[in-house]
């Protein structure tokens, strides 16, 4: 049943690819929103997409942490393998990405540090290595 599957923590483990492809998938969702034509109309999708993809990316990283001895476990007995060492990569790009863009981008709280167009420069190149960690840990 639905609760023997969350009670078993193996069946929880085995959740976290596909919150992650999950994450994975709606980060390229964005990306397309952003060279999109008519974009202005589009930002809300685009802000949707990207929470959704930082809560499923955080969301996939709890459950593999903590199913995996979380802090009773020093962290390099966490990060022991290319997929590990990249996963943690982007999560933290992703983390990165979202908090940036919250802080200069919308709703801007402290957008008057740099133009308009270096903000979203960074904006697009952060969203890109997202995009390629989440790449690099699927190998």
């Amino acid at each position: 049943s639905f609760i023997n599957f969350f009670a078993n923590q193996d069946g929880v483990f085995k959740f976290h690819p596909v919150l992650l492809v999950f994450a994975f998938s709606l980060q390229n969702v964005t990306s397309q929103f952003i060279t999109a034509k008519n974009r202005h109309n589009r930002t809300p999708y685009h802000i949707f997409a990207g929470v959704s993809s930082t809560v499923a990316t955080l969301a996939g990283s709890s459950v593999i942490f903590l199913l995996k001895g979380g802090f009773s476990r020093p962290l390099a007995e966490h990060i022991v393998s290319w997929h590990s060492w990249m996963g943690l990569a982007a999560v933290v790009v992703a983390l990165t990405h979202g908090t940036a863009a919250s802080l200069f981008l919308w709703p801007g709280l402290i957008a008057s540090v740099a133009p308009r167009r270096t903000r979203l420069a960074l904006h697009r190149i952060t969203a890109l290595l997202v995009i390629w960690a989440f790449a690099a840990a699927l190998i």
